[in-house]
């Protein structure tokens, strides 16, 4: 048996093609439901090279040249896959999980876009700089019900270690365009624990950073006494100014 085929079978769980045929359309879903979706989160990354992964031959040029059976057979997949499923990945495998070589093949009633698929996606920000243009390509998930953003790898719960510091000027212009974009379906954390520690990561909510400062968090923050997160509110506020403020820093604050 070819993989094509064995792939449409790993689909179809028991069920022969002909059989799943002659299924209505959402006992045909909920089949493919108990062969691909996984109650946790599918983290995403070099793992997940292997020929079996559904991630991978769910996106594969072969089936372009399949029959039209198998071809519903891999579009319906895709849809359950990519819509029913949480998505963890790593922000430098995004171009690789955007990647979608049998789109490019099929008409787009055949094969869904995987970017217009997604309804939940979760990325992990390595604390570092120049990840800000990556980080807008979350922009093209218009269908997604749930972005979340965890930045990870150490520091401090709040952010106000200099990493993470550092990691927030680069993306406070980019988070607020996909915040602005997706309102409330945006949620962002900081996690405290590495992943490699092998232990849950305890996380901190630092998504009201983003929030317009008020009138009495810029006079604190000007007068030395405003707490961690008003201090980084008038800063997100500066940074992401379309047409800088004149004046000395301090009165670009008030």
């Amino acid at each position: 048996m070819d993989s094509v085929s064995l792939n449409v079978l790993t689909c179809l769980g028991a069920k022969s093609l002909e059989e799943f045929r002659r299924l209505d359309p959402e006992t045909r879903r909920e089949l493919l439901r108990t062969s691909l979706v996984d109650p946790e989160p599918i983290e995403l990354g070099i793992e997940s090279s292997s020929p079996d992964n559904p991630d991978v031959y769910l996106r594969q040029q072969k089936f372009a040249g399949s029959s039209v059976e198998v071809r519903q057979v891999i579009k319906e997949s895709r849809e359950v896959y990519y819509g029913d499923n949480h998505f963890a990945i790593r922000l430098q495998y995004l171009d690789t999980f955007m990647l979608d070589p049998l789109q490019q093949r099929l008409d787009s009633g055949v094969a869904v876009p995987i970017v217009a698929l997604v309804r939940r996606i979760t990325v992990l920000l390595d604390l570092h700089r120049g990840q800000a243009n990556q980080l807008r390509k979350l922009l093209k998930f218009e269908n997604a019900d749930t972005i979340t953003l965890i930045l990870w790898d150490g520091g401090l719960s709040d952010g106000s270690d200099l990493s993470t510091h550092q990691t927030l000027y680069d993306i406070a212009a980019a988070v607020k365009e996909i915040k602005e974009k997706f309102g409330r379906k945006l949620a962002i954390f900081k996690s405290v624990l590495r992943r490699e520690e092998g232990k849950s990561s305890r996380m901190e909510s630092i998504e009201f950073y983003w929030d317009e400062p008020t009138g009495e968090a810029r006079r604190r923050v000007y007068n030395g006494v405003a707490p961690f997160h008003e201090v980084v509110q008038v800063e997100i506020e500066e940074w992401t100014r379309s047409t800088p403020s004149s004046g000395t820093p301090w009165e670009k604050l008030m």
